[in-house]
């Protein structure tokens, strides 16, 4: 049994982070995913963060890195975290350009690495929406002690009440490869109410800024901000 996020193929590796938009091969469309990828960031991550030449940015869960250049083209600095040591040795050689990014491995939930480094601003794309809430309390708590206040943070979620349970092919699917083995809880996406998301991470010292719904399916942006020490 691999660990999860681990692979044995680079098609199992880029089908665990993208899923089946770029189709049964996309170990032969690396190109495409990775100018995806970087149009995404450029269009929605650099702009919704307000990134600037001062700022320390965290990605979290950076996969394979194909985020990472125009990020940190932005930049002062850029972490890319990840606990896989697969997407990390991957993302390594992605970035092995890059001379404002640093790529660390770092154990569940633990963000002690990072601390000290001056990070201003985090994001962590295609993250929040696999975890559980105690995942998402766990990490929500490191992020808090690493982000100065007014900092932001930048994830996605998955929100539960805009699907019907019954009828929504991506919840069904996931319901489906759960039963088939429940090893898979790890990779599997999971859904949240957001309200009480915003609440948990209120409670955990973060206040949201703004929220931008996906036009298809449940997926939603969160715009966080630090809050001030009470």
């Amino acid at each position: 049994m691999p660990k999860p996020w681990s692979w044995r193929t680079e098609r199992e590796m880029l089908t665990l982070m993208i899923g089946s938009r770029f189709g049964l091969e996309p170990e032969k469309r690396i190109d495409e995913i990775r100018a995806d990828r970087q149009n995404f960031a450029e269009t929605v991550i650099a702009k919704r963060l307000k990134l600037e030449p001062t700022d320390v940015v965290l990605d979290l869960g950076s996969g394979c890195g194909f985020m990472a250049a125009p990020i940190a083209s932005r930049v002062k600095h850029l972490y890319c975290a990840d606990l896989s040591p697969d997407f990390a040795d991957f993302c390594r050689q992605e970035t092995q350009s890059l001379s404002n990014v640093t790529v660390m491995t770092i154990p569940f939930a633990d963000l002690r690495q990072l601390d000290g480094l001056g990070i201003t601003k985090a994001f962590a794309h295609a993250v929040f929406i696999h975890f559980s809430l105690f995942d998402a309390v766990a990490y929500f708590r490191e992020l808090a002690l690493i982000l100065p206040p007014g900092g932001l943070l930048l994830i996605d979620a998955n929100d539960l009440d805009r699907i019907n349970t019954t009828t929504d092919q991506d919840f069904n699917r996931h319901l489906q490869y759960y039963k088939s083995n429940r090893n898979n809880i790890f990779d599997l996406m999971q859904w949240h109410s957001l309200p009480a998301y915003e609440r948990v991470a209120a409670a955990e010292g973060f206040s949201l800024v703004e929220s931008a719904p996906s036009k298809n399916a449940a997926f939603t942006q969160l715009l966080f901000r630090r809050s001030e020490p009470r």
